[in-house]
């Protein structure tokens, strides 16, 4: 996923986009490029994901990425990955997400079949199922300042949008 990282399979560059410095490509998705990023000011690092230069002359395009980024930004709940900024460099938007060092669920579930050929422990399955549905609960319920329902959707809730933490959380990714 866009989230986790392996430095082994990431792109490495090095270019300045605002306040970020593009490290990695991670991944490339309908949309948008996911990049390894620092930012210059603090030095956190995060996942930056810009839009295609081909979807730049398409307005509605960029102004439903940015609505989507806006709205995703309401969700504070520590079971979703964090959308820590969303802007604009130079007519490029972009959204600067929460870097979340662990594997995806995807990846631990390939691991055990060709390797211990065992599913996963009951009390994980539960701690994890129990993390995504809270966090579910959460975004379906958002609400905006006025009150209204933000009716977001998670419309891909599959093992590579689920990441187990190194921590020990559980985190809900790519809205």
């Amino acid at each position: 996923g866009y989230y986790t990282l392996s430095l082994n399979d990431a792109l490495p560059i090095s270019r300045t986009f605002g306040d970020y410095r593009l490290e990695r490509v991670l991944g490339t998705g309908a949309i948008t490029t996911a990049y390894l990023a620092s930012r210059s000011s603090t030095g956190e690092r995060v996942v930056l994901k810009q839009i295609h230069a081909y979807l730049l002359e398409q307005q509605e395009e960029v102004d439903l990425f940015l609505s989507e980024a806006q709205v995703l930004a309401a969700l504070d709940h520590p079971k979703i990955g964090r959308i820590l900024d969303v802007g604009l460099v130079e007519r490029v938007p972009y959204l600067s997400l929460e870097f979340l060092s662990g594997r995806d669920l995807r990846e631990v579930l390939l691991r055990r079949e060709s390797g211990e050929k065992r599913p996963l422990p009951l009390s994980l399955a539960l701690f994890v199922g129990r993390s995504v549905a809270a966090a579910l609960a959460h975004a379906h319920g958002a609400r905006d300042e006025q009150g209204r329902a933000l009716q977001i959707v998670h419309r891909d809730v599959s093992p590579n949008n689920v990441i187990l933490c190194f921590d020990g959380s559980v985190k809900l990714v790519d809205f």
